[in-house]
């Protein structure tokens, strides 16, 4: 059965809906519902009574905290709080639409991040959310091509020093890159930024944008993957890859800026760095007749953008040490190599090294090479 607020918002417009939730935050019309046992319990429409989700909040968790990350769709919500008085007690609480909010989960010190951004609860108002929510969906209405988002956060930045409310678009496809819409907790300040492919921000006009006054140049679309067909010849990688990676730098016109290689007994994988960008790289992929498939990826965050060549590695010592990996582990001297990867280290980016994985019926293995190709360690995993 819907309550009288719910029955005079069910049919209401976005903006007759969102007016009515500015009243509710504003005059303090709408109190949080109750379960039988006196637990508040969350309105039915979490995007419109705003100020029954806040008074469900203050109800549950009952004493003053402060609120360091919200997390706000049609369905549900949580807040991440931290107790004004012990400031190392930290805890979750959710809300599900029409149901008793639960207990707070307590959450570790260790978990929480920018523990100084964040707003004392008696302060929040979520109205400001579902204006951005909105704001965002017109946005996208009027560009074409993203989805329709469906939930709003409160949280800081990566580097914990903006604090508000965010709204991300996502596009359809490579050529609508994502735009983020955000505002501080009251609803100020807003700005919206399109992240392109290459990681950098471009700053848009929302208003114009959404009155039709300004267009969204869009990306240019991913390139098709390349082919190269195959000599027919099954391959061993193991014993060939001297020749396949000479073959590749031959055919890219340039040497290898390499980001990773990933050896298989009937495959290879070759990630290049992209020359004008290291935020995009190439993966060459072998199959096992030598057929190659190109396509352009996203350099993992982790890495270090940091190329190696073929002259950084003992190259033409590799099938050697392949061979000989599972002799460097006694118990494991009858197994067989699995996959090879050489690559940087990820903390420190120094020379690349030289992984090799083993494995028989009873256990699996590493050895591991340094670029000059000294024994590192061999182990039983």
């Amino acid at each position: 059965m819907w309550t009288r607020t719910e029955t005079r918002t069910a049919s209401a417009t976005p903006a007759l809906a969102l007016a009515f939730a500015s009243l509710c935050a504003t005059a303090g019309l709408c109190g949080p519902a109750r379960a039988a046992d006196g637990v508040a319990t969350a309105p039915a429409q979490m995007l419109v009574d705003v100020a029954a989700l806040k008074s469900a909040f203050v109800s549950r968790i009952g004493r003053p905290v402060y609120v360091l990350d919200v997390q706000l769709n049609q369905y549900s919500a949580s807040l991440l709080v931290q107790d004004q008085r012990d400031h190392d007690m930290f805890d979750k609480f959710e809300a599900v639409f029409g149901k008793p909010l639960a207990e707070g989960q307590p959450v570790k010190v260790g978990d929480v991040r920018c523990k100084k951004q964040k707003i004392a609860l008696s302060d929040l108002d979520f109205a400001p959310a579902t204006r951005l929510l909105a704001r965002a969906r017109d946005l996208g209405a009027a560009i074409g091509g993203y989805d329709v988002p469906g939930a709003v956060s409160l949280d800081a930045d990566p580097f914990c020093k903006e604090f508000g409310w965010h709204v991300y678009l996502s596009g359809k496809d490579e050529t609508h890159e994502g735009i983020d819409l955000f505002t501080k907790t009251d609803g100020s300040a807003g700005t919206t930024q399109r992240m392109h492919n290459d990681g950098s921000w471009e700053r848009l006009d929302a208003d114009a944008l959404i009155a039709g006054k300004a267009k969204l140049a869009l990306a240019a679309p991913k390139a098709a993957p390349s082919h190269t067909a195959g000599d027919g010849r099954e391959r061993n990688y193991y014993r060939e890859v001297v020749a396949e990676l000479d073959r590749l730098q031959a055919q890219i016109g340039a040497p290898l800026a390499l980001q990773h290689i990933g050896i298989y007994e009937d495959s290879l994988s070759v990630d290049v760095y992209s020359t004008k960008n290291r935020k995009r790289m190439m993966r060459y992929s072998f199959d096992a007749e030598g057929a190659i498939r190109g396509e352009e990826q996203e350099t993992p965050d982790t890495d270090c953008k940091k190329p190696f060549s073929t002259s950084d590695f003992v190259l033409d010592r590799l099938p050697d040490l392949i061979a000989g990996a599972p002799a460097q582990i006694p118990p494991l001297a009858r197994g067989t190599v699995h996959s090879v990867h050489i690559q940087r280290g990820i903390v420190d980016c120094d020379a690349p090294y030289i992984s090799i994985d083993i494995e028989d019926e009873r256990a699996d293995g590493n050895v591991e090479y340094s670029a000059r190709g000294k024994l590192r360690h061999a182990e039983v995993k």
